[in-house]
C-alpha cells in the first residue's frame, strides 16, 4: 500500500521524527528517527522518552550525544502535542556542526583576546622590573641599610603583583578549557574579566568606572561569558578616537534576568552599520581613527552566540561621536 502524501513527506524530512500516544508509546518515526534508535530496539510499540535517545544522563538538559556511524553527533530535543488524544511529536535536531562553528569562532576571538590581555601584561611586568630596577640602583648608590630595606620591601611587593598578574591570566586560560555549565556569581566575574584588563585601558588613557549589584547568580559557561564580556570591553576599548575617555560597565537585576551594560563615549558606529555589527568578520575598526586599528570582526559575533546559547539576548545602541551601549541579558538562576 503506497503511503499517504503527508506521510512520504515526514518520511523525507532530514530530522529524526518521532510520534507517540498519550501513555508515550512509540507508534512511529521516520526513516533518520529509526537510525537513532537503541540497538535492537524494534520501530514502534515500546515507551518512549527522551532517555531512549539521549541517554538517562542528557534526558534533563535535553541535548545528548551519540555515535551516527562516522561521527559522534549532538542532538537537541524537543516536542509538541498534536491532536486532542494526547498524541506527542518529537523532534531531535542535530546541533554539532553550529557547535562546531561556535567553537571555531570562540577559538579565534579568544586569539585577539589573549594578544590583548599580553599586551596588558607586558606592559605591566616592565613596570613591575622598571620600578625594582630603579630602587635597586639607588640602594647601590646610597649604600645604606635604609635604602636596601627599602629595595626588600619593594620586591616583595612587586612580586605579589606579579604573581596576581600570573594568576589572574592562568584562571582565563584553564577556564577556556572546561566546558561545563555552573552556577556563578556574575558581579566575580565581572571584576575577574575586568582586573585582566584595567591597567592595559588606564595605561592608555580610558577611565573605568564599575557599577555592580552583587548575589545576582546565572547557570553559565563562566569561560564563555567572560571571553564574551572581554571581546565586547576590548571593542570599547577600541572605539575611543584618541584613546581617551571613559568605559563603564553596570551590572543590575532586570526582572527575572540580569542586565548588563557597557557603555563607552568613544567614537560610535554609523546607523548604516549597526545591523551589520553581528556579521562575522564585519569590523569598524579604524574607521575615524588616525592611527590604524585590525579585527576580526568576530569578537561581537562569538559574544552573540555564547550569549544566545544561555538564553540571553545582546542590543546594541549607538551615536557617532558620542558613544556605545551593549546590554546583554541573561537569565538568572
Amino acid at each position: 500500500m503506497s503511503k499517504l502524501p503527508f506521510e512520504a513527506i515526514l518520511e523525507a524530512i532530514p530530522l529524526p521524527l518521532f510520534l507517540t500516544d498519550a501513555q508515550k508509546i512509540l507508534l512511529w518515526c521516520n526513516a533518520v528517527g529509526r537510525q537513532i534508535l537503541p540497538e535492537n530496539s524494534p520501530s514502534t510499540g515500546f515507551s518512549f522518552s527522551e532517555k531512549s535517545i539521549l541517554g538517562p544522563a542528557q534526558s534533563e538538559k535535553k541535548v545528548g550525544h551519540f555515535d551516527s556511524g562516522s561521527s559522534l553527533k549532538q542532538y537537541s530535543a524537543s516536542s509538541f502535542a498534536v491532536g486532542s488524544e494526547g498524541h506527542v511529536v518529537w523532534l531531535f535536531v542535530d546541533q554539532s556542526e553550529e557547535r562546531k562553528k561556535l567553537l571555531s569562532q570562540i577559538q579565534e576571538s579568544a586569539i585577539s583576546a589573549v594578544g590583548f590581555l599580553s599586551s596588558g601584561l607586558a606592559h605591566e611586568f616592565r613596570n613591575i622590573l622598571a620600578s625594582v630596577d630603579g630602587r635597586a640602583q639607588i640602594a647601590v648608590y646610597k649604600n645604606d641599610i635604609e635604602n636596601y630595606q627599602k629595595l626588600v620591601q619593594l620586591v616583595r611587593q612587586q612580586s605579589r603583583r606579579g604573581a596576581n598578574l600570573v594568576r589572574n591570566l592562568m584562571t582565563f586560560s584553564n577556564s577556556l578549557r572546561v566546558r561545563r555549565k555552573e552556577y556563578f556569581a556574575l558581579d566575580q566575574l565581572i571584576s575577574q574579566a575586568i582586573s585582566m584588563v584595567q591597567k592595559e585601558l588606564e595605561h592608555s588613557g580610558i577611565r573605568v568606572e564599575v557599577e555592580l549589584e552583587e548575589h545576582l547568580f546565572a547557570h553559565i559557561h563562566v569561560s564563555e561569558i567572560q571571553q564574551s564580556l572581554l571581546n565586547l570591553i576590548q571593542n570599547a576599548a577600541e572605539s575611543f578616537i584618541e584613546s581617551q575617555g571613559t568605559l563603564r560597565i553596570v551590572l543590575e537585576k532586570a526582572e527575572s534576568k540580569a542586565q548588563i551594560k557597557i557603555l563607552d563615549n568613544g567614537r560610535g558606529i554609523p546607523q548604516k552599520d549597526l545591523d551589520k555589527i553581528f556579521q562575522p568578520f564585519f569590523t569598524t575598526k579604524g574607521h575615524g581613527s588616525s592611527q590604524p586599528q585590525y579585527g576580526s570582526g568576530l569578537g561581537i559575533t562569538v559574544a552573540l552566540n555564547c550569549i544566545r546559547e544561555h538564553r540571553g539576548s545582546i542590543k546594541v545602541e549607538s551615536e557617532l561621536k558620542v558613544g556605545t551601549c551593549v546590554t546583554i541579558l541573561i537569565p538568572l538562576s
